[in-house]
């Protein structure tokens, strides 16, 4: 899920294995990059953005609501859906969540809703 990556000026910086950049780092500078992950039990909760394209049909806003604040018991921090002219809504839900395990739990259960199409981590 991430990687470290041995920069010139600044230490070692963390990157997400799928970040835009991670593919050119790890081809061009392959003795930079160390491994690192998250820890088991990471002091804080920290925020995550979900993404997510559903069905555009009425409730579908309250049934994710749902089951982020009242089934998985997680604080939604920001949320904003467009409707697309075919047929779907497209938006993001930023949550916080209290470490790194509960983020597949949490794009899992969205992925249940009768509707949603995709849901998946943007940061």
């Amino acid at each position: 899920e991430v990687f470290g990556f041995v920069t010139i000026n600044s230490g070692i910086t963390i990157h997400r294995t799928d970040c835009p950049n991670a593919k050119r780092m790890r081809e061009n500078y392959p003795y930079r990059v160390v491994e690192a992950r998250w820890r088991q039990s990471a002091e804080g909760a920290f925020r995550v953005t979900i993404r997510i394209v559903a069905a555009d049909t009425t409730g579908m806003a309250n049934h994710i609501t749902e089951v982020i604040s009242r089934d998985l018991k997680l604080n939604i921090r920001s949320m904003n859906f467009q409707s697309a002219a075919n047929g779907c809504v497209a938006g993001t839900v930023a949550v916080e969540v209290p470490g790194a395990g509960v983020v597949d739990t949490l794009v899992h259960h969205i992925m249940r809703i009768k509707g949603v199409q995709r849901a998946y981590r943007i940061n």
